[in-house]
């Protein structure tokens, strides 16, 4: 594997950390909307000690994603699809 499949595969895998945690901050923005008064770290510690959520976890504080968070993945996912799929359609360079 070159240099360059190691970098997409790296790229790609920060991009999935980045939407995880996103993900988590919404699941946080929902629980904190519909159940006003929660103390949402604690909510946040028993929930994500039951084994049944430890792929799905929930953060401990509550906060609003901004939009140019949510742009700026989106436009830096947009550039690793685009750049991916050249390399697997045009082959590797370090080969």
């Amino acid at each position: 594997m070159g240099a360059c499949c190691r970098k997409l595969l790296s790229e790609g895998l920060d991009l999935c950390v980045r939407a995880r945690r996103l993900d988590m901050q919404e699941r946080t923005n929902v629980i904190a909307e519909r159940s006003p008064g929660t103390d949402l770290a604690r909510y946040a510690a028993r929930y994500n000690l039951d084994e049944n959520n430890t792929r799905r976890p929930v953060a401990s504080q509550s906060g609003t994603i901004a939009l140019w968070v949510q742009d700026q993945y989106e436009r830096d996912l947009a550039d690793w699809e685009g750049r991916a799929r050249k390399h697997l359609m045009e082959g590797c360079d370090d080969a």
